[in-house]
């Protein structure tokens, strides 16, 4: 808050600064040269913000990630306050990709399509697209969405390998590779793949997922 503060008195210095400029008689090459340097300062100082509002919410959402699988009712709560009021595209993708997962955490798979579906892609970085796509692509094949689960994973291959390599998100990234083969029928190939990675049964935000693996196998 005190951030954005400063960024309100610093557009109203501008401003108030261009406007004198315009009016001391400079030339007009002087005049746009300082109006392209402190616009581009401001952008520097607008993204700087941004940055650091993201980076607060997210240890904040690593500290109540704890919560999500035993209580996914309460950190859905605690998600949909967070929202409130938010303008930032780049937040509010961060916190309704986390809302998303507290749906699947609460085996609502509709909602949690309805609120990812919903997230300003453009405010994706690259950070939470892998989240975002990953968690999208685990919602549609709950719901039985199979073909549309596997044509995201060919548009979005991008995210899915660079979500393998977070160690975050791959687990999920994992599960989806696995659900994907039991949706090709390959079920042989999807045994393989479970038993290369037999921590994931021990995991408890991959209970569900896991269910639904046994229930295709």
């Amino acid at each position: 808050m005190r951030a954005k503060k400063i960024l309100w008195i610093l557009l109203a210095v501008f401003v108030i600064g261009m406007i004198w400029l315009q009016d001391s008689g400079v030339s007009q090459e002087f005049f746009w040269t300082i109006y392209g340097v402190s616009v581009a300062a401001l952008f520097i100082v607008l993204v700087a913000i941004n940055q650091k509002e993201l980076r607060t919410l997210q240890t904040e959402l690593e500290q109540l990630r704890s919560i999500r699988s035993s209580n996914p009712q309460e950190y859905i709560k605690r998600l949909q306050q967070m929202l409130e009021g938010k303008k930032s595209r780049a937040v509010q993708a961060l916190l309704m990709t986390e809302l998303g997962a507290g749906y699947m955490a609460s085996g609502d798979y509709e909602a949690a399509k309805r609120t990812l579906l919903a997230v300003p892609e453009k405010g994706l970085n690259v950070q939470v697209g892998q989240m975002y796509y990953t968690y999208l692509g685990l919602t549609l094949f709950h719901l039985d969405k199979e073909e549309a689960a596997r044509k995201l994973m060919v548009l979005k291959a991008k995210e899915f390998s660079q979500a393998q390599n977070n160690p975050e998100i791959a687990p999920f990234y994992h599960m989806l590779q696995i659900l994907c083969l039991l949706s090709e029928a390959k079920q042989q190939e999807a045994r393989a793949y479970l038993a290369r990675h037999p921590e994931l049964e021990e995991r408890e935000d991959c209970q569900a997922d896991m269910r639904l693996i046994q229930r295709k196998l």
